[in-house]
């Protein structure tokens, strides 16, 4: 379905109910709200996975204002504050109040701008594989260790032009096997993604936002429950970046797993760990 936020209308898509039968009365479950990464790219690949949780809450899926099936938006609204501020009015227009928010990777920097932007609208806030700045060396020197002096250059090349076809294309065959710590399952299930490249040229250009961000001094505003997920491998939003985040969560009651033989995106490598440790999250606060 589509929902009008603003001036815009955003994919959004829904699943499992929002009350659950309990001894003889129908009782609310929270609402998992969940935020892709990318920039660029819509929410397909958290569908799979991510399902599993409905037993727990019910779980929203959209787009993110520009991408995939929403609709587009002129590049001046493609920022942190906009995107933040979407998911509070999203839940508005949806009548939902306290969510659960989830943010993977660049999913991740909107989730902790939204909680800074409006701490006290989540009810808890999952950060996974996300980091709270961009730290473009640990990038390339991670991925030089992991794929030798190609995927070094590759990631160099790509960070210039990050949404240059060739570039990425190059990136993809000799970096994104770095990503998961194994050789990754093949998903007999998935569908094919909606790309943006404007949008992640916009945002990761060098000079740009995404290149410049740090949210370290802003997350002191967080304060709800927070559980942070990161792949001590993860060569994208380095472990060490995830420490750092960590800490600037002063304010906020944190729960950190830091996972060993982990990339971007831990419940690749560990999902049953991952499913457990955000079932226990949910859990507690309901």
């Amino acid at each position: 379905m589509r929902i009008k936020v603003g001036d815009t209308q955003l994919f959004v898509d829904v699943m499992g109910s929002g009350y659950a039968a309990r001894k003889g009365e129908l009782v609310e479950k929270p609402t998992l709200v969940l935020l892709h990464g990318g920039p660029g790219y819509d929410h397909t690949n958290l569908r799979r996975f991510h399902r599993s949780l409905t037993r727990q809450a019910q779980v929203l899926f959209f787009d993110q204002r520009g991408h995939g099936r929403s609709d587009p938006c002129p590049p001046e609204q493609w920022n942190l504050a906009r995107w933040a501020d979407d998911v509070k009015e999203l839940c508005d227009a949806l009548g939902i109040t306290k969510p659960i928010v989830m943010g993977a990777s660049f999913g991740g920097m909107v989730a902790q701008t939204y909680a800074a932007r409006h701490p006290e609208h989540p009810r808890g806030l999952i950060l996974h594989s996300t980091a709270a700045r961009f730290n473009h060396d640990a990038i390339v020197d991670r991925l030089g260790e992991m794929g030798g002096p190609e995927a070094r250059a590759a990631a160099i090349a790509l960070w210039e032009t990050p949404g240059d076809p060739e570039r990425l294309a190059t990136y993809t065959k000799l970096c994104m096997s770095h990503y998961t710590y194994g050789s990754p399952t093949p998903d007999p299930q998935a569908v094919k993604v909606e790309v943006n490249l404007d949008i992640l040229t916009h945002f990761y250009a060098p000079g740009a936002e995404g290149r410049l961000m740090d949210r370290t001094e802003a997350n002191a505003r967080i304060i709800c429950p927070t559980l942070v997920l990161a792949g001590v491998q993860d060569p994208i939003t380095v472990v060490e970046e995830a420490d750092i985040m960590v800490n600037s969560l002063c304010n906020a009651d944190v729960s950190y797993l830091r996972v060993d033989k982990a990339g971007h995106g831990v419940y690749h490598d560990h999902p049953e760990l991952v499913r457990t440790a955000m079932q226990r999250f949910i859990r507690e606060l309901t």
